[in-house]
């Protein structure tokens, strides 16, 4: 999965349920919510057994941190300081799964071999209205499967997956101090040497 926010797996269920509960317009909202739940639990049996990757972008990490912001295209969407704290830590227990991609993403899309692809546009600041578009083609599968291949391989290039560890422990350190945060870019950057 390749996205541009912070994906709903990270998140405990109740704001995952108000998310839903904020959507007038879905008549079926309970239904979606629990839909997205098992999602997101089978998602971390995946990750837990490394039998898939996340990416997604390092700036959405940081709008997260600092403003409790889940999605930049729903303002109004916050949690609290214990929401975010229980996120950074669900992405430390799954860090060997975990790629935080430093260039920006035009919209999420998942890859379901051998040969689907999902792609959600929303990078839309309306309503979500381009939304579940399934691609059943192996050619269009290769290539999205090769620029995800291409991001994660440039971004742990990048970051170094130690340096990301001790930055999310100082971030959940200073958000359990009640004070709004962000990662050190700087700190996550490789020395990148011709050696």
């Amino acid at each position: 999965m390749c996205s541009n926010f912070i994906p709903s797996a990270f998140f405990p269920k109740d704001i995952i349920d108000y998310f839903f509960d904020k959507k007038d317009f879905l008549k079926e909202h309970k239904l979606a919510s629990e839909k997205l739940w098992k999602h997101g639990k089978l998602v971390q049996g995946k990750l837990k057994l490394q039998k898939m990757k996340v990416a997604f972008e390092l700036t959405s990490l940081n709008i997260f941190l600092g403003k409790g912001l889940v999605h930049e295209a729903i303002t109004n969407f916050e949690v609290s300081l214990l929401t975010r704290i229980s996120v950074v830590e669900m992405m430390i227990q799954y860090i060997d799964s975990v790629v935080l991609i430093v260039e920006p993403t035009p919209f999420v899309f998942r890859l379901i071999p051998p040969n689907t692809v999902i792609i959600d546009v929303d990078r839309n600041k309306s309503s979500q209205t381009i939304q579940g578009i399934v691609i059943e083609n192996e050619t269009v599968f290769a290539n999205f499967q090769s620029e995800f291949n291409r991001l994660v391989s440039v971004s742990e290039k990048l970051i170094d997956k130690n340096v990301l560890i001790s930055e999310l422990n100082k971030a959940k350190q200073t958000l359990r101090n009640g004070i709004k945060t962000v990662i050190n870019v700087g700190e996550l950057r490789k020395t990148i040497t011709n050696n």
